[in-house]
């Protein structure tokens, strides 16, 4: 949607910026993080989709955890035990060593400053919350205003609490509402705020979260948790409400395990790092089960959000992943989305990047599902995308510059007018297939060989009229059929209504058709033509290279894969 405001400059530039990208090349992410030129082809013009993605490496970026955020261990009696029993009590921890913090306290604060600590610059403590309560209106209910690195454990069968009640009276002017976010005096608000600790727990260093136990963390009106450094979350039990942000981390957010459950007015998750070089500002994810309603986006990372393992379920928001590089490599992943699923685009970097190399990610948007202002790179995993059924200018799939499939598996529908697939630099079978008609939401679609087995079949959730897929099983010379309804078995599900393999019964064939292109337009009459990313796809569909009634012209080239024109929408059949 985002995009349609720049549609006419667009449009007006498109000639100008064509000659750009062959002068000069596209960006490309070096072995350093930051952006750099990408490597010229043999022609002298901008490098392929293939020479691109060799440039393009997470070598710079620092995901790893020590050994010491995760471990959960601690000895208690040689800890050092805080009680709080009584209002506004303030406890301060000012040395290094194992602490354990138990009781309740309106008003109560639990503040850790090494500053006076024998080597400040390294100085460690480890905060055990066992059965801890803290409600705080007019500061952090738990700050670590100066260390090295502080580790909080979750004491095993714990349940703790940190609230500020029904709002900080301390940060009112820093309350702003999302109709004010680009006022003169909401961005001075949230400039200032870096220097405010605007979060129930507030840390300005590096902070660790492990353990067994749970931890309830609430905002009325800004942040829940804020780390103005790295933050690792390696085990335990957190849900966390916020009328601002969820989770902020400055410098990176790591997540490796436990159980998180964020509802945020703003955010969910997010890194905020924008200074050079660039290598920090990210969000990585290996591990635990995380779930997210965000008022604005899930995930997002300045620089990259990486999901490489874990579940990552976001039920609610504006977009669902956000980063100048969205890398999805391993895990069991879900994304609602009233605007883009996964969107690569930011401020701070050029070389923007999908690349998916593994794990099963399901993408429920109403504007793009995937969508790179530049590249678009598949080598491995699967990847199920219910793009938009009403909204003109958006699809399932956007890639700006290049989409490319190497390895996996990708199925994505929509009913937007604006249709693309994977395009001819792909080096497995890719098919761009537009209906007759639309179809309403809850039908089933399946893909059959010739011996009736299945490739696919899916359920979509709401109403589409183009469909595109790619899988390393198609075979050009293979003859296929699209069936609609009947009942499957015997099938390996991915999730989400879509499943691989099996029988089919029953069903009424749509489209039957032979593979005669790697990379594929298939009409609803069955005929074939190579795909080459020019002319939008809808009902009744305008061919390749055409665009079909209506005047459509293409902004892509025979290697892009791009369908997204920003020309006149096709005519639906009557």
């Amino acid at each position: 949607m985002k995009k349609l405001l720049s549609l006419l400059l667009t449009l007006l530039l498109a000639g100008i910026l064509t000659l750009s990208v062959a002068l000069a090349g596209c960006g490309s992410i070096g072995s350093n993080g930051r952006a750099e030129t990408a490597p010229a082809g043999e022609s002298g013009m901008a490098a392929t989709a293939s020479e691109a993605t060799e440039a393009q490496t997470l070598d710079s970026f620092d995901f790893s955890l020590t050994d010491r955020d995760s471990d959960a261990l601690y000895d208690e009696e040689a800890a050092t035990i805080i009680s709080f029993d009584s209002a506004n009590q303030v406890e301060t921890i000012t040395q290094e060593g194992v602490y354990i913090a138990r009781g309740s306290s309106e008003g109560g604060q639990l503040i850790v400053d090494l500053s006076n600590a024998e080597d400040p610059d390294n100085a460690k403590a480890q905060v055990v919350l066992d059965n801890l309560t803290l409600t705080n209106t007019t500061a952090p209910a738990l700050l670590v205003a100066q260390a090295d690195k502080v580790f909080i454990t979750l004491a095993e069968g714990s349940t703790n609490t940190l609230s500020d009640g029904t709002g900080r009276t301390d940060l009112e002017a820093l309350t702003t509402t999302a109709a004010d976010a680009s006022s003169t005096e909401s961005e001075e608000a949230a400039e200032s705020e870096e220097a405010n600790e605007n979060a129930t727990l507030y840390s300005h260093d590096d902070l660790s979260i492990n353990g067994s136990g749970s931890l309830v963390v609430s905002s009325a009106n800004h942040h829940a948790i804020k780390c103005q450094d790295d933050l690792v979350i390696a085990d335990g039990s957190l849900k966390v409400t916020a009328g601002g942000d969820g989770i902020r981390g400055k410098d990176s957010v790591k997540i490796a395990g436990g159980t998180i459950t964020v509802e945020a007015g703003d955010d969910g998750i997010i890194s905020t790092q924008t200074d050079a070089p660039y290598e920090q500002g990210f969000i990585s994810i290996t591990g635990g089960q995380i779930t997210v309603a965000a008022t604005d986006d899930g995930l997002k990372g300045e620089a990259l959000v990486r999901l490489a393992g874990g579940s990552v379920s976001i039920e609610d928001s504006t977009e669902g992943l956000e980063a100048c590089l969205v890398w999805l490599e391993g895990g069991l992943h879900t994304i609602t989305s009233s605007d883009d699923g996964i969107n690569a685009a930011g401020d701070i970097r050029s070389d923007y990047l999908i690349n998916i190399t593994g794990g099963t990610t399901y993408v429920n948007a109403e504007g793009d599902g995937l969508d790179s202002n530049d590249t678009l790179t598949q080598s491995g995993g699967t990847v199920v995308v219910a793009g938009p059924a009403q909204t003109f200018g958006e699809g399932a799939l956007d890639a700006e510059r290049l989409a490319q499939i190497t390895g996996g598996t990708m199925l994505a529908v929509d009913n937007a007018g604006m249709s693309m697939g994977y395009g001819s630099e792909s080096t497995q079978g890719s098919l761009l297939y537009t209906l007759s008609g639309v179809e309403s939401a809850g039908t089933r679609i399946s893909l059959l060989d010739s011996a009736d087995a299945v490739l696919f079949t899916f359920v979509a959730p709401k109403e589409f009229s183009t469909l595109a897929y790619s899988s390393p099983e198609l075979t050009v010379g293979e003859s296929y059929r699209f069936v609609r309804g009947g009942e499957v078995a015997s099938s390996t599900s991915s999730g989400f209504e879509f499943l691989t393999g099996g029988t089919l019964s029953g069903g009424e064939t749509l489209t039957s058709f032979t593979l005669s292109e790697q990379i594929a337009q298939i009409r609803a009459d069955g005929s074939v033509s190579a795909y080459t990313g020019s002319g939008m796809m809808g009902p009744g569909g305008g061919g390749a290279g055409g665009g079909g009634p209506g005047g459509n012209r293409s902004r892509g080239t025979a290697d892009s894969g791009w369908a997204s024109n920003r020309g006149t929408q096709l005519p639906r059949p009557e």
